[in-house]
């Protein structure tokens, strides 16, 4: 992980990182491994953050005509109530 650390352009990859326990549901794992080689375009990810920065779904509910499934698994949760 340390060679992230020195590329200000991987702050996504050491969010994702610190995130790891959470997102896999293993507190040991690290995942370090899958983020090699990775490139991030951090002020793209920046300009798509801030579109979203302010979306309310609920001023789009009423233009919806059709029905809408939402589905989560047992471990679909970003901060499992199993950790």
């Amino acid at each position: 992980m340390d060679n992230f650390l020195d590329n200000p352009d991987q702050s996504l990859t050491q969010r994702m990182l610190s995130y790891a326990p959470r997102l896999w549901y293993n507190m040991n794992f690290d995942a370090s491994e899958l983020w090699n080689d990775v490139s991030i375009n951090s002020k793209g990810m920046l300009s798509i953050n801030q579109q979203f920065e302010n979306f309310d779904v609920q001023d789009a509910l009423e233009h919806i005509q059709c029905p809408i499934s939402l589905v989560l698994g047992r471990h679909d949760y970003f901060n499992s109530i199993h950790l």
